[in-house]
């Protein structure tokens, strides 16, 4: 009995790993990621400088420009298929690899990743709530070494109900329950036409609604995200009904990676990230706009 109860022990320390993260919350708090923190693959999305001084360890590093391509985004892509297999390849990550990204204090960097990893059908992803400064505020350790991981063999597949397009948004109808709820994750100036980016117009897309990223996270940049009981409170002062789609938009697909993270941390189903973005809608003179 003793030998069978020692190989069930085994076993379920092996089978561990490919299910560790599934199922839940898509944020992870430092002080459970730390009697896990061997068990997954950690993906560190901070500057190539702010790596060097110090990581979690076992983190492996991924520059933020390799998540975005502007033409991919026009096409319905956050980035082309092929370069999704290389990020992942690098990582080190196969189809059932834990996955637990983290940025500098809890913000659209790690939001990203985990927006690319679910539009490509990788489902074991979690954000670190509150990035580095979280983990180290908490007592997690930290190494300087770099390391190097075995390629991985995930296998990319696109989820194009995870991503809209200017065409896509044109399409959907003007009124009822099947149109979808449209958030602008910019500043409040940004959506009324205040603050402008070169080259785009002032103002939003008609209907779209206001909720800045920033309102959704303790610090200003960046922090812990708030409560589930503040974050509803905020989307239903919006507006915001869960019985509708929702697209989340911003200025280039980053911020609103963030919002995209607190709706499917809110349960939400159907979000999709109009990933080009005002880079495009407001570049596009055939585009109308509101202020």
């Amino acid at each position: 009995m003793r030998e069978l109860r020692a190989i069930a022990a085994i076993a379920l320390c092996l089978a561990a790993p490919a299910t560790i993260l599934a199922g839940q919350s898509p944020l992870i708090q430092p002080a459970e990621l730390k009697p896990i923190v061997s068990q997954v693959r950690l993906v560190d999305v901070r500057a190539g400088e702010e790596f060097a001084k110090g990581h979690i360890p076992g983190a492996v590093r991924l520059p933020t420009d390799r998540l975005d391509d502007s033409a991919q985004n026009r096409e319905g892509l956050p980035i082309s298929v092929e370069a999704a297999a290389a990020v992942f390849r690098e990582l080190g990550i196969d189809p059932q690899t834990n996955v637990v990204v983290y940025d500098g204090r809890g913000g659209p960097p790690a939001a990203r990743f985990f927006y690319v990893a679910e539009f490509f059908g990788h489902t074991h992803v979690r954000v670190l709530d509150g990035g580095w400064e979280a983990w180290l505020a908490e007592g997690g350790a930290q190494e300087t070494e770099t390391r190097t991981v075995a390629p991985g063999h995930f296998q990319p597949r696109p989820h194009p109900e995870r991503i809209a397009t200017a065409e896509w948004i044109q399409a959907r109808p003007g009124a009822g329950a099947s149109t979808p709820v449209i958030i602008d994750a910019r500043t409040a100036d940004e959506y009324a036409g205040k603050r402008v980016a070169p080259g785009a117009r002032g103002g939003h897309i008609p209907g779209a609604i206001n909720i800045d990223w920033q309102t959704t996270v303790t610090g200003k940049g960046g922090g812990r995200m708030k409560s589930p009981e503040e974050l509803k409170s905020i989307m239903q002062a919006a507006g915001v009904d869960r019985r509708r789609e929702a697209v989340v938009y911003c200025g280039i697909g980053m911020r609103a990676s963030y919002l995209y993270l607190v709706l499917r941390a809110l349960g939400f189903t159907r979000v999709r990230n109009y990933d080009a973005a005002w880079a495009e809608w407001g570049g596009r003179a055939d585009l109308p706009i509101e202020r």
